[in-house]
């Protein structure tokens, strides 16, 4: 497990050593750490991103790590912005169940997304899902577990001003907060209580800065639970001073901080992580460069904020931006006085390739590449995407893939929507509130605004984007949901339940599928197929709907986005 605790040790220990040299230090501070479990949510977390921003707030993420995988951009964006990012397991399973080797890959596989944006063998606390663990669990775990002190229930409560109520008059100094950025009710109703406690006087910061911060220490096994005032607080980070002398050709790098906290720096504009280089003394750079860096006692969490030095052309820009608009293509820079250069044949786009003026008409079938360069801006990243023959701009999804043509179908058909900047995310598994959702807009049907709900599922709040779908669903008898009046909108779905699910839209619709056929027994893994969907799989194998790899069909496994794609396709066509 990479807990580098012996490294956070060290941190702590130069923490301690230090203290006299942070000028900032006051006495009597109201200090709170908020936190929010379950996701990141590609709904709800960026709103609650920019609330965060706003109000110059900072707090702790506790990400699921198959939430993370599927939001990558969403959590690099939190860490950016000074939060901390820490692990709530991969599926939320309750760790006292598992095998020794479940939990280990329960943790490891949440870590390995969260160092693709933290930096290689970064550290990270822990919080077991439903905070149960036994000796066993917390050895395996091996790394400070953070509990808590205020649980608003939002996960139960659905309404912000309820939200808000309960985080306010619970609410103390040291304390820790649980919310759950997987519900709207549930941001919205930490945002107000944020503005509240702040008119009360209170400062938000991460966990671990909450620590450091009243000089508590976070041992490996130890239940993190509120650091309640010890009569000294030590006072923020403070940022770091770059300076610079030049020949004309160089520059000679010099960074300073005075919390006398190690400092993590970058020559290429990037944003520093837990793998970048450490400042050791002056260094030469390009006479055109920008060098961006944190004072950090953990980089993940206890940082100060960032500091940067951009010279000449030394910002590298921000990729193009592709999208179609009355037949035309439309690209666009975020950067102020940079242009956008463009090719059409499959060569890489460089700044002497055909510039860009405004909305152009393309040939379908083509491969667009664009960079924006210019100002002060340096060549920025590539933009890469497929122009399909049906008119669909697709990110990552390429011709001769096997699922080309369905997902470029789909999209085309407005039935597949993509996850921003034209990328479809093919491998990335599908929820059950998207199925329903998927089937709901297929149908072509509506319930209207004013709907009344008639579902049991306790966890489909009527306000979520999914409801009126999950509803229309119930309804019609092609969703059932998981027993304890519960649909688990937010998990997974198997290949299994995609089948029953279309199986099901075929008899509402009046076209049932072939039965009693047995195409399935030819995989090897037929007996893992469950007794409530075996007449599900079998009618789509024996429809050719859903197919297997040749050996297996993997009923079992999460279907993916190209998986899904493919049989709503052939279901179309049947």
């Amino acid at each position: 497990m990479k807990k580098r605790l012996l490294a956070l040790a060290m941190a702590l220990v130069l923490f301690v050593s230090v203290l006299p040299l942070q000028a900032n230090a006051v006495k009597g501070g109201k200090l709170v750490a908020l936190t929010f479990d379950d996701g990141p949510s590609a709904t709800y977390t960026p709103k609650l991103l920019d609330g965060l921003k706003k109000r110059n707030v900072k707090v702790t993420f506790f990400v699921l790590g198959q939430n993370a995988k599927s939001n990558l951009g969403i959590i690099q964006r939190a860490y950016n912005e000074g939060h901390e990012l820490a692990s709530h397991s991969w599926n939320h399973p309750d760790l006292t169940t598992l095998s020794d080797s479940e939990v280990l890959w329960q943790l490891r596989a949440t870590e390995d997304v969260l160092d693709q944006v933290c930096g290689k063998n970064a550290s990270y606390l822990v919080r077991p899902p439903y905070g149960s663990t036994t000796s066993r669990v917390e050895s395996l775990i091996n790394a400070p577990m953070a509990y808590w002190t205020v649980d608003p229930e939002d996960w139960k409560y659905r309404d912000p001003e309820t939200v808000r109520r309960n985080i306010v008059n619970n609410t103390f100094d040291g304390a820790i907060i649980l919310v759950h950025d997987i519900h709207g009710t549930s941001v919205d109703g930490a945002l107000r209580a944020i503005d509240d406690l702040q008119k009360k006087g209170y400062e938000f910061v991460t966990v671990s800065e909450l620590h450091r911060r009243r000089g508590a220490t976070m041992d490996k096994g130890e239940w993190l639970y509120s650091v309640k005032p010890r009569g000294v607080d030590v006072g923020s980070i403070a940022k770091p001073e770059i300076t610079y002398t030049t020949d004309g050709k160089t520059m000679t790098v010099t960074i300073k901080s005075a919390s006398g906290a190690p400092i993590y720096y970058t020559t290429d504009g990037s944003v520093p992580t837990h793998s970048s280089a450490v400042y050791k003394g002056p260094f030469k750079v390009p006479y055109s460069s920008a060098v961006k860096a944190y004072a950090a006692f953990n980089m993940n969490g206890v940082r100060s904020e960032l500091a940067s030095l951009v010279y000449g052309q030394g910002n590298r820009g921000s990729a193009p931006k592709i999208k179609t608009s009355g037949g035309k293509v439309q690209m666009e820079t975020a950067n102020t006085g940079t242009k956008i250069y463009y090719t059409t044949d499959g060569k890489t786009a460089t700044p002497k390739s055909t510039a860009y003026s405004g909305p152009v008409a393309l040939p379908k079938g083509i491969y667009i590449h664009a960079v924006s360069a210019g100002g002060y801006y340096s060549t920025s990243p590539e933009t890469v995407v497929y122009y399909s023959p049906r008119g669909v701009l697709l990110a990552d999804v390429r011709p001769g893939a096997w699922y080309f043509n369905y997902i470029d179908r789909l999209a085309a058909e407005g039935l597949m929507n993509g996850m921003g900047n034209n990328i479809y995310e093919p491998g990335t598994n599908v929820t059950r509130a998207m199925m329903a959702k998927l089937l709901y807009e297929y149908s072509g049907e509506s319930l209207g605004s004013g709907w009344t709900r008639t579902n049991p599922f306790t966890d489909v709040d009527q306000d979520e984007w999914y409801a009126a779908a999950i509803e229309w669903a119930y309804r019609n008898k092609i969703v059932n949901g998981y027993g304890n009046n519960r649909f688990s909108p937010n998990g997974n779905i198997t290949r299994q339940e995609m089948s029953a699910m279309i199986d099901r839209m075929f008899t509402y619709q009046g076209n049932s599928l072939p039965r009693g056929a047995s195409c399935a027994g030819k995989f090897a893994d037929y007996g893992r197929i469950e007794k409530w969907a075996l007449s599900n799989v079998e009618a789509l194998v024996a429809a050719g709907l859903l197919e297997g790899d040749g050996k297996n069909i993997e009923p079992r496994s999460n279907a993916t986005r190209a998986e899904i794609a493919a049989v709503l396709c052939r279901a179309m066509d049947y």
